[in-house]
């Protein structure tokens, strides 16, 4: 139970730095973005603006997170561990860009599909934070 606790507070701790340095970065980004739109990229859709300009990076960087634990207290090896998370993370990333890519002449809106990405992005990353929280029960047990 000790290490249970110790566990959590040390995912706490990293996930909080991550997301404040993805959000810093998602808001510079989106100022920089905005500013220089007629020197940059002006397709929102593509996704090298799409995801780095709003809440889908802190999202996708909370998803490698949990995914990375997942993967660390399934298999219980640093490079195979790192090597699985960022594995599924870029999957992620790649099935998010395929998803708008078909629609990218009647995309709703920028910050709707935004939002929506954000909130897929989020409740994987919650699958995957409650999966690493099962992990050790299931060893134990």
């Amino acid at each position: 139970m000790v290490e249970s606790r110790t566990a959590g507070r040390q995912l706490t701790v990293a996930a909080t730095a991550l997301l404040t340095g993805a959000t810093v970065l998602a808001v510079a980004f989106g100022r920089i973005w905005g500013a220089d739109q007629d020197v940059l990229v002006t397709n929102w859709s593509w996704d090298r603006v799409f995801i780095p300009r709003g809440p889908l990076l802190p999202a996708l960087t909370l998803f490698a997170l949990a995914a990375g634990a997942l993967a660390g207290l399934a298999l219980r090896r640093t490079l195979p561990a790192l090597t699985v998370g960022l594995g599924v993370t870029l999957v992620v990333r790649l099935y998010l860009r395929e998803l708008w890519k078909p629609l990218r002449g009647a995309l709703p809106g920028f910050w709707e599909l935004q939002l929506a990405a954000t909130a897929m992005v989020v409740v994987l990353a919650g699958a995957a934070a409650a999966g690493a929280y099962a992990v050790p029960r299931r060893q134990a047990g």
